[in-house]
């Protein structure tokens, strides 16, 4: 075997961007803010040291024959929708109730308070203002932790 090629540390762990992505942890360290808010800031910081990682280089893998194949077992996107989604979960628990009565409301027109919101996109917008309310500008602080790389139509 040719010595050059039996190492411990080699090129195939470099991944500067990762580095550099990880040392810039302190600039997403903000003491001075409520808890909800420094959870949207350190979940920000973890989707983009997911996003740094060598995606296009991994395995792919088949859970039905538990071996290499065509799909990975899971995706950058399914992973940081995974962060965003537990951290907006934890967020929402105090006021589910509220939040599921109005879907609920919505959905099957109990009192007809929503009969002018005619889409579920329309009720995530009464369900985001609702959650606006209970954190104020959540929604400006996710757009600029969990959806950085996202351009608006």
């Amino acid at each position: 075997m040719d010595r050059d090629k039996v190492k411990v540390v080699h090129d195939g762990q470099s991944n500067l961007a990762l580095v550099e992505k990880l040392r810039e942890v302190r600039n997403y360290i903000k003491e001075d803010v409520p808890e909800w808010q420094q959870l949207i800031i350190v979940g920000g910081f973890v989707i983009d040291v997911i996003k740094e990682l060598k995606w296009n280089e991994q395995p792919k893998f088949s859970k039905r024959n538990l071996k290499c194949d065509e799909k990975p077992v899971m995706s950058c996107d399914e992973i940081c929708e995974g962060v965003t989604s537990a951290v907006n979960h934890y967020l929402s628990v105090p006021y589910a109730d509220e939040f599921n009565a109005a879907w609920e409301d919505w959905y099957f027109d109990d009192t007809g308070k929503y009969a002018n919101v005619e889409t579920i996109w329309d009720m995530y917008d009464v369900i985001n203002e609702k959650l606006e309310q209970k954190y104020p500008k959540i929604l400006e602080l996710e757009k600029k932790y969990f959806y950085s790389d996202i351009e608006e139509d």
